[in-house]
């Protein structure tokens, strides 16, 4: 519906779209997507629970949580990460988006989570997928920790997944900026979410226009992947609210040289 209303021709898809990494469903969506003359670009990992398989076939099951503290954990977290990114292969994807777990109360060892993401964008590295990284959860909501953590990865297959929503409750619009500032360099997608309009369809949440035209003053040169969350249980127009996204975008970059 959204490639024949909006004349997209790159898709975003949630893991929950998908439920679970099967290649088979994979294949069906990149196959659909192709008759529909588009293609998924990424996959948005949320998974809260993983579920691996062990050396004897039983089923394990835990916390996704690629910062877990506990060695056995975190590499049940990274081996069911690795499924999903084989999942974005066969949709045709070109990364995965994963979040980097909770530390339940400790504190957070950058150096546990470096060596997750850095064994993901190794697996990334032979299938070509990346794995990115977004300002999303705890761990990583100070743009500076996250910017720092790729830093430290050190693989061209890690990179960030900006989002323009995504910023402390108590946050100024400064910190939207410097949030900006310090992730879009190592983008290779961009979050461009949108949250409430208002009866003439404004966006009036924060300053969509000054995100897009930052990242383009930052040599952004990627895909903007619109995306639209508000929890306000109001029914609303998802092709209406698409549109309005897509257009503040368009309207926003900079025309190429």
């Amino acid at each position: 519906m959204f490639v024949r209303e909006l004349g997209v021709k790159h898709l975003e898809v949630w893991s929950q779209h998908l439920e679970s990494p099967v290649l088979s469903r994979c294949r069906a969506l990149a196959r659909a997507a192709s008759q529909a003359g588009a293609r998924v670009i990424n996959i948005q990992l949320d998974q809260r629970e993983y579920e691996v398989r062990s050396k004897t076939g039983s089923i394990l099951k835990g916390r996704f949580n690629l910062s877990d503290s506990d060695h056995i954990e975190r590499q049940r977290s990274v081996r069911f990460a690795k499924d999903w990114m084989d999942a974005a292969a066969e949709c045709g994807a070109g990364s995965l988006r994963v979040n980097t777990g909770k530390t339940g109360g400790k504190s957070f060892d950058m150096n546990l989570t470096t060596e997750s993401l850095r064994q993901l964008a190794e697996h990334g590295q032979r299938i070509g997928v990346k794995v990115l990284v977004e300002n999303h959860g705890p761990n990583v909501d100070r743009p500076e920790r996250l910017a720092e953590l790729v830093r430290r990865v050190d693989h061209h297959g890690c990179r960030t997944l900006p989002d323009f929503g995504n910023v402390p409750k108590t946050a100024d619009e400064s910190f939207r900026e410097q949030m900006l500032q310090a992730l879009v360099p190592a983008a290779h997608l961009v979050s461009a979410k949108t949250k409430a309009f208002d009866s003439e369809g404004n966006h009036t949440t924060y300053d969509f226009a000054r995100c897009v035209q930052l990242c383009e003053q930052l040599g952004y040169q990627g895909i903007y992947s619109a995306e639209y969350w508000n929890p306000s249980p109001d029914s609303f127009d998802p092709i209406s609210v698409a549109r309005k996204t897509l257009r503040m975008i368009a309207d926003n970059l900079v025309e190429p040289s």
